[in-house]
This record gives C-alpha cells, structure tokens and sequence, in this order.
C-alpha cells in the first residue's frame, strides 16, 4: 500500500496539465495517506519494542533467547508448528 503512493505520488509529478490547486490537493491528500501508514508502522515498532521490554522485565532471558540463534531458531520452529495446527484447526471449522 506505501508503495503504491510512492508511486502515484512519482507519476503525479510527471504530469503537467493540472491547476497549482488541484496539484496542491493531491498532494496534500498522497502525504496525509503516507502519514498515516509510516504512523501505524511506528506503532506497531513501538508495539514489539514495548510487548519485548515487558517480557523481559519478567524474565531476565528471554531477551538473551530472541536474540541468541539458538533462540531464533527454536521460536521460529515453534511458530511454524503453531501456524500448521491453526491452520488445521481453521479447515476443520469451516
């Protein structure tokens, strides 16, 4: 979605037949859409940071697992393994 405003926004430059008030509107309507996507990606940086310092403060290694490889590698293997039972789980509901 950010990369289709970027390139909206690119093609609008190349155009030349548009009043300074139109081209001001578009403009401002492009940025306002980009900010507000780089916000919710923000928030959801801020969201990790925050849920990752929780659990930290809660046990002390936890952090020294997610960032050890030994650790990525075992949380990765448990969330493929959480994805494939959702996901039989999710077949069989529906």
């Amino acid at each position: 979605m950010n990369f289709e405003a970027y390139k909206k926004l690119i093609k609008f430059f190349t155009l030349k037949n548009l009043s300074d008030i139109e081209q001001e509107n578009i403009i401002f309507n492009y940025t306002r859409n980009l900010f507000s996507i780089s916000l919710k990606v923000l928030l959801i940086f801020i969201t990790i940071i925050f849920y990752l310092l929780i659990l930290n403060f809660l046990s002390n290694s936890f952090l020294k697992l997610i960032i050890s490889l030994t650790g990525f590698v075992e949380v990765s293997i448990i969330s493929i393994i959480y994805y494939f039972i959702k996901k039989k789980i999710n077949a069989k509901l529906q």
